[in-house]
């Protein structure tokens, strides 16, 4: 699911999301997130975000980037991923 689309300096990052809002998952829970960049050719690491707090980041292989996070807690986590000063929108994952 397409989440979102920012672009700055050249580049655009969209955000997805294994499990969309607004079913989510069921704790214990495990969700993959996966930013695709143009353009395909970008190099580098993209960075994902719950909150202000980093997650971790991953390199960028034909354009894309994916991040596979745990939940143990229920509640709504704002999830975000950022490429070379381009941002994707806030994202809620719901964990039920």
């Amino acid at each position: 699911m397409l989440l979102t689309t920012y672009a700055t300096g050249g580049s655009s990052i969209e955000l997805f999301t294994s499990n969309p809002p607004p079913a989510g998952l069921t704790r214990p829970a495990q969700a993959t997130f996966t930013a695709l960049v143009t353009p395909d050719q970008a190099s580098g690491t993209v960075q994902f975000f719950n909150g202000a707090i980093a997650m971790g980041s991953s390199a960028l292989s034909g354009g894309y980037a994916t991040w596979g996070q745990g939940f143990t807690a229920a509640g709504s986590y704002p999830i975000s991923a950022v490429y070379a000063g381009a941002t994707s929108n806030t994202v809620n994952q719901i964990v039920n």
